[in-house]
């Protein structure tokens, strides 16, 4: 729930404890001594989106038993560093044990839970809840008692939402850990036979994960799972038409959302519905990609099911071009250390704490921070408490620290500015599913609010202005002047010499990019690959969590890697895309796995080494196809056919 209308959040938590405006603001006016227009706030709240003053919402949330640290900065306030990376390897770990059936990672898990509940304060009903979900799912996993994790499971509902019924529940908006104990509650339901209480309840959860902003860190993580556990369960009942209309949306979604980690199994349930359907003729191509896309994924055992399912249940049998022996080692995840560079505690109970504590620690200025995005004076009030700032200020800040906002913040905004970031938000993915005709009328929407006429608001429209031209006009003076312009709103000192020493926020970072790109299609590939190198610098010195540095990280090691092919250092190009190709794996990026199985396929080919090359080659083209990436496709097709004498099927 990083950004959120505040309205709907006080809505929706007053409903579920069944109050009325006037008890909320009776329970309210004790908890603020006194205040008295609490009521006539909450309604132009709830009715009319307005954005509250912070001192306005304090009494509200503690009168909803949700302590405003918790609200501000969940699991965060007080808490030493590593029990944020306990937390991540045991969510990692549940992950792992549910998709592949790994008892290493199930026995982990068990046993870091163990650690963290002796260490978490279980009064917090936000504490309480996540190790009971957690629990519950190793429950699950482990087919434990039903009716032991089922009770379980309504325990932890229990803490964020007394009385709840899955019966009459109706895709209501999910906050903290109750999408993850509802989906284990299906799971649960579905081992015991009930499968159609199963489907009713996944697909309740996933229209109510649905309705969350789309930055939002749970809804990514968590939608295209229920999406591919509902399209599994459709298939064991027989609702073959249902699962494959629910696969094909649900392919755009993980694509969209959670960067593609569920595609290949949608792509097989695709497949699989098919036939059932009466549509054989149509599967091969399908199963392919799946096949491929767990090729991509360095999934071994889905990748060696769908060859076998590919013989015994469709009747087809495809050539592998050597993709069952090649191997990887996956990389190593960094500590995904929120407070990394942090002393053992954050004192974090406003966010002006929070930005303050972590500006001290890395050693910035509050120039630094606020330059080109507000005011000195809004910034100090931000600092002090006395304003929360704007949701694209605090982006701008905590990028600048190397954080992602999200697994730190939520965010007040009005019914407007929540409209306006949501509409920030669909550009940006319209831009990567290069949809620039959307996108264009997207912009000169967006272009003409506000908050998207001067600074981070102007930078983001600059950003999408330089897209759309490239795309319709190629590399051209205007284009570099719009770059340009773009950086120097943030920067107005910009250099391509201090590249490195940059702390860089994502829209600077995929500006730079953008610079980079013109230079290698203009001919300077020196100037393109110095920038990359000094970019790649500044991200592992300055990007301390690992999931807002990969929001970048990867493409960045893609076109690194392009560029570093095309310039004849093939070993260089080689290593680079390997990395970037582990890293992709490991984060479940599977949208750039194809581009980089075509740079490492390129470089081998140009290093002599033929054979080694074709699976990667395959892999490329295949995969192409499963992310929707037709143009891509076609040229390693070309390719292949040009240089290797291999059509591929």
């Amino acid at each position: 729930m990083p950004s959120y209308t505040t309205g709907q959040v006080i809505k929706e938590m007053r409903m579920r404890k069944k109050w009325s405006i006037a008890k909320l603001q009776s329970y309210s006016t004790e908890q603020s001594e006194g205040y008295k227009d609490i009521q006539q706030a909450l309604v132009r709240m709830e009715n009319n989106g307005h954005s509250p003053y912070i001192g306005t919402v304090e009494p509200i949330m503690e009168a909803l038993d949700i302590p405003m640290d918790q609200f501000f900065c969940p699991y965060l306030d007080g808490y030493d560093a590593d029990l944020f990376t306990l937390r991540s390897e045991i969510l990692n770990a549940l992950d792992l044990a549910e998709d592949v059936g790994s008892t290493d990672a199930l026995e982990d898990a068990e046993s870091n839970l163990a650690s963290l509940s002796k260490k978490l304060d279980m009064a917090s009903a936000i504490n309480r809840q996540f190790v009971l979900s957690c629990k519950a799912m190793v429950a699950a996993i482990s087919g434990e008692d039903a009716l032991k994790t089922i009770a379980m499971i309504r325990e932890g509902l229990d803490c964020t939402y007394p009385g709840f019924d899955e019966r009459s529940f109706e895709g209501e908006v999910l906050i903290f850990e109750e999408g993850n104990l509802l989906h284990t509650l299906a799971l649960t339901y579905s081992k015991m036979g009930k499968s159609e209480e199963a489907i009713n309840l996944l697909s309740n959860i996933a229209y109510g994960l649905g309705k969350l902003p789309e930055d939002d860190v749970e809804k990514e993580k968590k939608l295209p799972k229920v999406m591919y556990t509902l399209s599994r369960l459709m298939i064991e009942t027989g609702l073959y038409g249902n699962a494959l209309a629910l696969c094909e949306q649900g392919s755009r979604v993980a694509l969209s959302c959670d960067k593609g980690k569920y595609v290949p199994g949608f792509a097989y349930n695709k497949a699989y519905c098919l036939l059932r359907l009466g549509n054989g003729d149509g599967c091969g191509g399908v199963l392919r990609q799946a096949y491929f896309g767990y090729s991509l994924m360095n999934m071994k055992a889905q990748q060696e099911k769908v060859l076998e399912d590919a013989s015994s249940i469709f009747g087809i049998s495809f050539e592998t071009y050597g993709t069952r022996g090649l191997s990887l080692v996956p990389a190593k995840k960094g500590v995904d250390s929120r407070l990394r560079s942090l002393n053992d505690v954050v004192p974090c109970g406003r966010i002006g704490d929070l930005i303050r504590n972590l500006r001290t620690q890395a050693g910035l200025t509050q120039k630094d921070l606020f330059q080109g995005v507000c005011s000195p004076g809004n910034y100090s009030k931000i600092e002090s408490g006395e304003i929360q700032g704007n949701v694209y200020y605090l982006e701008h800040f905590m990028q600048r620290l190397g954080r992602d906002i999200n697994l730190f913040l939520n965010t007040f905004l009005s019914a407007e500015a929540f409209e306006e970031k949501q509409m920030r938000d669909r550009l940006r993915m319209l831009l990567i599913a290069w949809k620039y005709d959307e996108a264009e009328e997207m912009m000169e929407a967006l272009g003409k609010r506000k908050p998207f006429l001067r600074g981070v608001g102007k930078q983001t429209i600059l950003d999408a202005k330089a897209s759309i031209l490239n795309e319709r006009k190629g590399d051209c003076q205007e284009y570099l002047d719009m770059i340009l312009e773009g950086l120097r709103i943030t920067l107005p000192t910009f250099s391509e010499r201090k590249i490195e020493f940059y702390n860089l926020s994502q829209n600077e970072v995929r500006l730079i990019n953008k610079l980079a790109i013109y230079y290698a299609e203009t001919g300077n590939l020196p100037a393109a690959l110095h920038i990359y190198a000094a970019m790649r610098l500044s991200m592992d010195n300055s990007y301390l969590d690992e999931s807002e540095k990969m929001k970048t990280y990867v493409t960045i090691l893609y076109n690194y890697s392009k560029y570093l092919g095309l310039s004849g250092r093939h070993d260089e190009a080689y290593e680079i895309a390997r990395t970037g190709e582990a890293i992709a794996i490991r984060e479940g990026q599977i949208r750039l796995l194809p581009g980089f199985a075509m740079n490492i396929a390129c470089s081998l080919l140009a290093l002599g080494q033929k054979e080694e090359s074709v699976p990667h080659f395959s892999q490329a083209y295949y995969g192409s196809a499963l992310v929707n990436k037709v143009e891509n496709q076609a040229a390693a097709g070309g390719y292949v056919r040009e240089h290797l004498q291999i059509g591929f099927e």
